[in-house]
């Protein structure tokens, strides 16, 4: 990845952050200004003995659920990165082009040396900008 590429990237991952950031002050902005009004209608209405505890149950519910969201998504987070013509995982773990399943390197006979994939029946060999074949101890140096 060239540096314009991951200038590129960073750029764009911290406007997304700029954006979350400018709707969360507005949101809570929002929430400043029309507050009063929702806690003095709800307490006129709700008595506060009963308010609190629902309140109080209510956060501590959506904190679970946060942690299990969190949870979820840092357990599903398998981003693979395409590198001459094969996906890889974190621990350099080859996957398929097209189905991104695991794939086994040999040599296959007549399709050839490279990643195999059982599911789709294909044989991928890892190819360099230029189109050359290279090996896979080639790909990390």
């Amino acid at each position: 990845m060239s540096f314009l590429e991951k200038s590129k990237e960073a750029v764009e991952s911290r406007l997304v952050e700029l954006f979350v950031a400018a709707i969360t002050i507005l949101l809570g902005w929002i929430l400043s200004l029309v507050s009063p009004a929702i806690k003095h209608a709800i307490l006129e209405e709700i008595p506060v003995q009963v308010f609190l505890p629902v309140l109080l149950l209510s956060i501590l519910i959506n904190l679970a659920l946060l942690v299990v969201l969190f949870l979820v998504v840092r357990k599903h987070d398998n981003s693979l990165e395409l590198r001459y013509g094969i996906y890889w995982d974190k621990q350099r773990n080859p996957h398929c082009p097209l189905c991104q399943k695991p794939v086994v390197y040999d040599d296959w006979g007549i399709g050839g040396v490279g990643y195999y994939c059982q599911p789709c029946k294909k044989v991928t060999s890892l190819q360099d900008g230029q189109g050359n074949k290279i090996k896979p101890n080639q790909v990390f140096d």
